[in-house]
């Protein structure tokens, strides 16, 4: 009968440590690993250090035979040989499960070793060695570290060949670097900016004040947005090590293939996050600490997975939420619209907000229950008298007030010192949707050209998305073209309203207008209305052809001919659900192709 090909990849679950059921009485695949860390402490026991390790040879029929529970050997790659350990007493302390072991056994492991990039010294394990593997003639004829046919590279790779590699390297007497390294398809393809670096974020909870120091472990998560999906990890680190989320780093590196028969090598272009790691010092635990010369863990894995962008914060799991405190809090003119500023430590997380994404912001009810509301931020100058600049441990909010809100009357009240609680960013939106068109649900395709006109339709609040989005193109030109740097790209905005009074910023908007006459073009459009006639940039109406065709081409341009007709025209969508259905009837109509349509939907 034919085994099943082991699986490599890990549970996306994080691991509950409010639980108090035992791993003993878990069923073998749901058992919570006890940590490198215990498995330190048997190391240096004297019972393990009296053990020798084996020399016998063994052949692949005899280790094919160990694949239970209560049995489980695997040959993996130890100086240069190819070495049998018997891994059951180790599979408990496993940082990736037991299961992802047990999956494994009986078989040579090396390539689902080398695929998971393990996060285990195999050295760690060197006194496990039951002997060394005598391949038989099927297996010396096979690929390379391959043993069974359900091993081969190919089904390996089927199910997680999205997914990163990662290492950790000592860089000096200080500090440990951690990088993840992603496949090339799947980021940045010829250059990256800054729009970029919205798409990785590191949080540190740090371990309670009440645990003990023998286990003052904190969870660090480390989440990028890939195209499609997110990649999410999260570990329980060592108390030995102590993150730096400000020191998060996304780059690219080239790697150099082997030559081939006539010499030439294929540098390859990689997107690589880092992030350091500082050795804790020995006055602040009562455990011994790691050190330069010896770094075989920095602590169990709970999660290593892709997970999907569609999946929003759980309201009830802490670890999804940071607390923020209010830096800035005061109404816009005399709107219904009120400004607040957030701000966190660096120490506690580095959290940029991609274009286009939301975080939900909670605050707790009288009652003990949370009230709760998606809100996308705006950039850091509402203003517009300066592009906004990168940001990581604060965003601001622009908050429309309803008086009989739950959450929104609160939001009003808030004051400087408060604190409030925010989750990381969601959303659906490709990190790079300005400078790229999307082809797939998962794949990218970068254009030689960036998009020659953006059309924004605004109804009520939906107006907050557009705010960076309008500060990105106009004041940062981040969709000028490299080859042509003359063609710049126009932005027309239509925002609609019930009245005149409910508009905000229309001062800032019209002031931006005058800056940009060719570039940016303006239409508020309130549906009720005091005055018989609207002068200048208002106009009384609602969502319709008539309303789209004088906001869209409102600009003094040579060209006559609609722009929406144009694939280089991208749609940006934002307000009610039947707003947006009337916009996309629209725009089928006008044969827009549908991958130029962005939906904010927070």
């Amino acid at each position: 009968m034919a085994r099943k090909p082991p699986e490599i990849s890990v549970t996306d679950e994080v691991d509950n440590p409010s639980e108090e059921r035992s791993s003993e009485s878990l069923p073998v695949e749901k058992r919570r690993p006890l940590g490198i860390g215990q498995w330190l402490s048997i190391m240096n026991s004297a019972e393990y250090q009296l053990i020798n390790p084996g020399t016998s040879i063994i052949s692949d029929k005899e280790l094919a035979q160990h694949n239970s529970a209560e049995n489980m050997w695997m040959a993996l790659p130890q100086d240069g040989r190819l070495c049998v350990f018997d891994v059951t007493k180790f599979a408990q302390y496993h940082p990736g499960g037991f299961d992802v072991l047990l999956q494994n056994s009986g078989t040579d492991a090396s390539e689902a070793y080398r695929l998971a990039h393990s996060y285990v010294n195999v050295n760690m394990i060197g006194k496990l060695r039951k002997g060394f593997l005598r391949r038989s003639q099927f297996g010396r004829s096979a690929l390379p570290n391959q043993l069974l046919p359900s091993m081969a590279r190919a089904h390996l790779q089927t199910k997680e060949s999205r997914k990163p590699n990662w290492r950790w390297t000592v860089q000096n007497e200080e500090a440990v670097e951690l990088t993840i390294r992603f496949p090339q398809f799947q980021t940045v393809a010829h250059t990256m900016s800054w729009i970029d670096g919205l798409r990785s974020l590191v949080v540190w909870h740090a371990p309670s004040s009440q645990s003990s120091t023998s286990d003052a472990r904190g969870l660090l998560i480390i989440r990028t947005l890939l195209e499609g999906a997110y990649h999410r990890i999260v570990f329980r680190i060592l108390p030995s090590l102590l993150p730096l989320p400000s020191s998060l780093r996304l780059s690219t590196v080239e790697s150099e293939s082997t030559p081939d028969v006539t010499g030439n090598v294929m540098v390859t272009k990689h997107v690589q996050l880092s992030l350091e790691m500082k050795f804790a010092k020995q006055s602040d635990h009562d455990v011994p600490l790691l050190t330069s010369k010896h770094v075989p863990s920095i602590g169990s894995v709970l999660t290593d997975g892709i997970v999907a962008t569609h999946c929003e914060p759980d309201l009830d799991d802490d670890e999804s939420f940071i607390t923020c405190r209010v830096m800035e809090s005061h109404r816009l003119d005399k709107s219904r619209y009120r400004f607040i500023r957030l701000c966190w430590s660096s120490e506690t997380a580095w959290m940029p907000v991609p274009l286009g994404h939301h975080v939900i912001l909670r605050v707790r009810h009288e009652n003990g229950h949370w009230i709760s509301r998606p809100y996308t931020p705006i950039g850091d100058n509402p203003f517009f008298t300066s592009h906004s600049s990168y940001r990581a441990t604060d965003l601001c909010l622009l908050v429309k007030v309803y008086p009989d809100g739950q959450l929104s009357p609160r939001i009003d009240r808030l004051q400087c010192g408060d604190l409030v609680q925010i989750s990381l960013p969601a959303g659906q939106i490709p990190v790079n949707f300005l400078t790229h068109m999307e082809q797939s649900p998962y794949v990218v395709i970068p254009q030689p050209f960036a998009y020659s006109a953006v059309f924004m339709l605004a109804a009520g609040s939906g107006i907050t998305p557009m705010l960076r989005v309008i500060d990105a193109v106009l004041l940062y030109d981040i969709l000028r073209h490299p080859l042509q740097k003359s063609q710049l790209s126009t932005v027309h905005l239509i925002w609609f309203e019930r009245t005149e009074d409910d508009f905000v910023l229309v001062q800032e908007l019209n002031e931006l207008r005058a800056r940009f006459p060719n570039r940016f073009a303006l239409l508020l459009v309130p549906s009720e209305t005091k005055s018989e006639s609207l002068d200048g940039i208002f106009t009384k109406g609602m969502i319709s052809e008539a309303i789209c065709r004088q906001g869209l081409l409102n600009l003094n341009l040579n060209d006559q001919d609609p722009y929406i007709l144009d694939t280089r025209a991208l749609w940006l969508v934002c307000g009610p659900s039947e707003f947006h259905e009337a916009v996309v009837r629209i725009a089928q109509r006008w044969a827009v192709p549908e991958q130029c349509i962005i939906q904010f939907k927070g």
